[in-house]
């Protein structure tokens, strides 16, 4: 998967502060979805955050924002959780 052309395609949508590695555990969940092998990645991740079907992309742009929730609480520099 090629996290630029997705964050070109679909960067508005996600939060402000996704990154590579956040778009990444996204991508994973979107293609470990599919129902078969999936030939373009990057292609299949952007379809699913553009998907007409409101229900599916808004499940996937409230994952993004739950990772990027979950990135910004988990761990400080040092590694130690933030409370």
């Amino acid at each position: 998967m090629q996290p630029a052309d997705v964050f070109a395609a679909v960067g508005r949508s996600l939060p402000s502060t996704f990154d590579d590695e956040q778009l990444q555990i996204l991508a994973d969940e979107i293609l470990a979805r599919s129902a078969s092998r999936v030939l373009d990645p990057t292609g299949y991740v952007i379809r699913a955050l553009r998907d007409r079907d409101l229900v599916s992309r808004g499940s996937w742009l409230i994952r993004a924002e739950d990772i990027a929730r979950e990135h910004a609480f988990d761990c400080t520099p040092t590694g130690q959780r933030r409370f």
